[in-house]
């Protein structure tokens, strides 16, 4: 009966059939999704909804705590060996015979540490020599590698001390000194992480792009960047005379309630596009319509999860509709 169907109508229904299909598996994974508590995922109790009901106390089991009696053996990996040393015995355990020859599968003791000299320190010596000739001297010029300074291992891993381990610029100096044996100053890790930021823009422009041409899940948040001048600190010292003028006017209060020595960070915006293979963070002073196009590109008509709002996106005046020109937060 198959066979008697028009080839376009087979095609229409293959192509049915396989939506289906995936339709039932995107259905089966958003609802085993939807079922998460904090009962049955790592999910904590604050983000079960109100209706969720508590967990029921365990029974106790009668088991000790730690690893049971025949549990699997979970051993540390063995790595690459950078240095074998080999340890035969020379005598049998038992009558004392003379040992020889060499063991096949040896029980390997694995110890991992860190070279004593962490560091490589390499100097390029530029001479200048004088011309025979014309007595005029000529100094080497520099070369590429020794304009920073440090190689690209110390700048990325300065870098990620920084931005992935979110440690601070002086512990940062501290762990060079005293780990590695490098000394450097606040200011060589600031240039540090800008280097790196150069070398790592055209990724992140690869993966914004990529993040444009796919559905995501959208939110900002506020974000502090940047400093004021600071009011000076206050040194102890003795009082001071009896002032004779007037004391100057207090500095006006902005709407809240702090004066402008105070507003030692600037107010921006954090922009985020969670895709399920690339995340994009963007950094942007507004919260507009057109912080929200530098994050998705060119507006068309679509509805991405934000946090606990749907966002409508709709295309400009004038392409294909005359609909809004800025997005449109609507709550579920």
């Amino acid at each position: 009966m198959w066979a008697t169907f028009p080839a376009a109508a087979q095609a229409i229904i293959a192509a049915l059939t396989e939506e289906i299909a995936t339709l039932r598996a995107q259905v089966a994974h958003l609802s085993e999704r939807v079922s998460q508590n904090s009962t049955n995922s790592h999910k904590p109790p604050s983000s079960d909804p109100p209706h969720a009901k508590p967990a029921p106390p365990r029974t106790p089991s009668g088991k000790r705590r730690g690893g049971q009696p025949g549990h699997p053996k979970h051993e540390r990996t063995i790595l690459p060996a950078d240095e074998v040393l080999d340890h035969k015995p020379t005598r049998c355990g038992r009558c004392q015979q003379a040992l020889t020859g060499d063991d096949p599968e040896p029980v390997i003791d694995q110890v991992i540490d860190l070279p004593a000299k962490m560091r490589h320190v390499i100097h390029h010596r530029r001479h200048t020599l004088t011309c025979p000739h014309c007595r005029v001297r000529t100094t080497a010029p520099p070369v590429p590698e020794a304009a920073t300074g440090f190689g690209p291992a110390v700048q990325a891993t300065a870098a990620y001390l920084t931005g992935g381990c979110r440690i601070g610029k002086r512990p940062t100096r501290q762990l060079f000194e005293d780990v590695f044996g490098i000394p450097m100053s606040l200011g060589t890790i600031t240039n540090l992480e800008h280097r790196t930021s150069t070398a790592l823009g055209p990724i992140h422009t690869a993966a914004h792009e990529y993040t444009k041409t796919q559905d995501a899940n959208l939110d900002e948040t506020t974000w502090y960047e940047g400093r004021h001048p600071a009011t000076p600190p206050v040194e102890s010292s003795p009082p001071p005379d009896p002032p004779t003028e007037a004391p100057p006017p207090p500095l006006p209060l902005d709407a809240r309630g702090t004066t402008p020595t105070h507003q030692r960070k600037k107010k921006a915006w954090l922009w985020v596009a969670v895709t399920p293979a690339v995340v994009v963070f963007l950094i942007r002073g507004c919260r507009n319509r057109a912080a929200f196009d530098d994050l998705r590109g060119e507006p068309r008509r679509s509805t991405r999860r934000t946090g606990t709002s749907s966002m409508t996106t709709s295309p400009r005046p004038g392409a294909n509709s005359a609909g809004p020109t800025s997005p449109a937060i609507s709550r579920p």
